[in-house]
């Protein structure tokens, strides 16, 4: 738990600097389709800090996400003869992107929201919107609303609690990773469950 509490001291840190948001609008944005680290961390680092702030924040994550996600899907659609390689490689498997393809042909707009809900990996779900044609608008609307859903949830709960999220955050974070590593597991056997299906 230690390496995650310090990441979550450093990007704590942000709140207290002017790039802050800017970060926060890059982090969102590459996160959609290559970025590791999920742009919540610091949504939340720079809502706890700012909590009349916090729509702002959540606003910047959303337009960010759907530039993000076009990004993706620009890349699935138009591009990925030449990027399949790097990302069959190092971003998500083979196996699972034919499933996405599956799962698209019965629910894409349910699909889209559900991924972008949740902390499961979005990636192969964005690229793979492009990639299986989907339709563009509905990709962009759904996938667009669950984000704003996801981030405006996070910063409407900080706007109302303020310091008391904070100091709740600070006294319980071991417990918090803990939970939410068991609802991440708990995504991915839905997700599962869902494809299968």
């Amino acid at each position: 738990m230690k390496p995650i509490r310090k990441l979550y001291d450093w990007v704590l840190s942000w709140a207290d600097k002017p790039s802050g948001p800017l970060v926060l609008f890059v982090v969102s944005t590459f996160e959609t389709f290559i970025f590791p680290v999920p742009p919540d961390v610091l949504l939340i680092a720079l809502s706890l800090g700012n909590p009349s702030r916090s729509l702002y924040f959540a606003f910047l994550c959303t337009l960010s996400s759907a530039i993000g996600g076009s990004i993706g899907y620009v890349i699935g659609h138009w591009f990925w003869d030449l990027t399949k390689d790097f990302f069959l490689t190092h971003v998500f498997s083979q196996d699972f992107f034919n499933q996405v393809s599956e799962i698209y042909n019965k629910h894409a707009f349910l699909t889209l929201y559900f991924v972008g809900f949740t902390p499961i990996s979005d990636k192969p779900f964005v690229i793979g919107a492009g990639v299986f044609s989907v339709n563009y608008f509905i990709f962009l609307f759904s996938y667009t609303l669950s984000r704003a859903t996801r981030f405006y949830a996070v910063a409407i709960i900080i706007r109302i609690f303020g310091q008391r999220a904070r100091d709740f955050i600070d006294k319980y974070f071991n417990i918090l990773s803990f939970v939410f590593a068991i609802l991440l597991v708990v995504g991915f056997v839905i997700a599962r469950y869902v494809i299968k299906g």
